[in-house]
């Protein structure tokens, strides 16, 4: 249990830290964008800066997010507190679509005000270079951030890496949308807030995608078809093991809780039965890991002549 606690530990603190990381980046980008965009006459490059700004109340959420979760089991939480990361996951993601919706109405509405003729000024070089800042910048944050979500196996932490590839390739059509402003006069000036509305659609998108992985393991939904077919499978290698059934499963955090029942000879004796269950569970947590929650219920199956299967 204490390496097992230190382990938990070790992870928040890794989380913690390439998050800290990623919110000082996100304060640095949000200003950069917001100044380049007002002095650069460029809305989808403001639009980009709300959503930094985004990113970086993302980021205090899923540091707040696991250091809740990283708490020992206690009395009134015998599964640990793995759920309050999902939660942190869920206000992420609410976050992240409000700030989408937010900037694809502003968009539409200087669309619409440019199609009736009101050309606004030209997008200038300050833009150019602060959007092509944000994308080196923020792929970078989503390398680092992914890495260490794999590493410690964190939902959260792997949302926001991802809320911060959206940035970049939000980042991406911002520069394509100032370069076009830029380049092609008056006639291309709306191409500016088009940009930030293809900015509002990759929010948008990315806010659906964790919403929904967090609302399922709040919802307490099976892990994936893929997951379970390799419980199964593995569970069928262990000698004696015969007639896995009954299998649910679901996330609690980082950590997977596996419950099923499982056939054994009849003539076994306790001794051997639990041996056999043993060996269910140590092949489970190496394929799953060690924090794994694992219930196995044996059951006495039918009398079988010659080496159990």
């Amino acid at each position: 249990m204490g390496n097992t606690q230190a382990r938990v530990d070790d992870n928040r603190k890794d989380g913690i830290r390439v998050t800290l990381w990623g919110a000082l980046a996100n304060i640095l980008l949000s200003l950069a964008k917001f100044a380049a965009g007002i002095v650069g006459h460029s809305q989808a490059l403001v639009a980009d800066g709300v959503h930094s700004l985004s990113d970086l109340g993302s980021d205090l959420v899923v540091v707040g997010g696991l250091r809740l979760a990283a708490r020992p089991e206690d009395h009134n939480h015998r599964y640990g507190h793995g759920k309050y990361e999902a939660l942190a996951t869920l206000i992420l993601g609410s976050l992240l679509g409000l700030a989408g919706l937010g900037i694809a109405v502003s968009a539409l509405l200087s669309s619409l005000d440019i199609l009736k003729g009101n050309v606004s000024s030209a997008p200038g070089l300050v833009a150019v270079i602060a959007a092509a800042l944000s994308i080196l910048v923020k792929e970078w944050l989503f390398r680092w951030t992914r890495g260490v979500a794999r590493r410690i196996n964190s939902p959260a932490l792997m949302a926001n890496a991802f809320h911060h590839r959206s940035d970049a390739l939000s980042s991406v059509a911002t520069l394509i949308g100032v370069l076009g402003a830029m380049l092609l006069g008056e006639r291309g000036r709306i191409l500016d807030p088009l940009a930030a509305l293809v900015v509002a659609g990759m929010i948008l998108f990315a806010a659906w995608e964790i919403l929904k992985e967090s609302g399922n393991e709040l919802l307490e939904t099976a892990v994936e078809p893929d997951v379970e077919k390799e419980i199964l499978k593995i569970i069928r290698s262990v000698p004696g093991a015969r007639n896995p059934h009954q299998l649910r499963t679901r996330r609690v955090g980082p950590r997977m809780v596996i419950d099923l029942h499982l056939d054994v000879d009849a003539r076994l004796s306790l001794s051997a039965a639990h041996e056999i269950s043993q060996t269910a569970e140590d092949r489970l947590r190496n394929a799953f890991g060690r924090e794994t929650i694992i219930y196995i219920h044996i059951e006495p199956g039918d009398i079988v002549s010659g080496p159990h299967s």
